[in-house]
C-alpha cells in the first residue's frame, strides 16, 4: 500500500560489501567474551557445592554449542584446517576453565 501511495522512491536497496573473512575469528571471539561471566558463575555455583553447578554446567554447553558449530564454515572460508578449528575452540575451552576454577590461581 506505501508503494502504491508513493513511497515507492524512497525504498532503496543498499548493500554493503562484508569482509567474509573475518567471519569465524569474530565467532571464536565472540564466544570468548560471552563466556567470561558464564564461566565465573559456573565456578561460583560448583565450588558453592549443591547440584546446580552441575545443572548450569549441562545449560551453558547446550546453549554454546550451536554457537561453536555455527563458526566452522566461516572459519573454514578462511582457511583454517580442521586441527586448526579444533584447537581454537579448545583454547577457547581452556581460557574459560581457567576463569571458572578460582582455585587455579588463589593459593590456600
Amino acid at each position: 500500500m506505501l508503494s502504491y501511495l508513493g513511497a515507492k522512491k524512497y525504498k532503496h536497496i543498499q548493500t554493503h560489501k562484508t569482509d567474509n573473512n573475518l567471519n569465524g575469528k569474530l565467532m571464536v571471539l565472540g564466544a570468548v567474551l560471552d563466556g567470561i561471566p558464564e564461566s565465573a558463575a559456573l565456578g561460583v555455583a560448583l565450588f558453592a557445592g549443591g547440584g546446580t553447578g552441575m545443572l548450569m554446567l549441562v545449560a551453558i554447553f547446550l546453549s554454546n554449542f550451536p554457537e561453536s558449530i555455527s563458526s566452522i564454515p566461516g572459519l573454514k572460508n578462511e582457511g583454517f584446517s580442521n586441527k586448526r578449528i579444533i584447537l581454537s575452540w579448545f583454547w577457547d575451552f581452556y581460557c574459560l576453565f581457567c576463569i571458572s576454577d578460582p582455585e587455579l590461581f588463589i593459593s590456600k
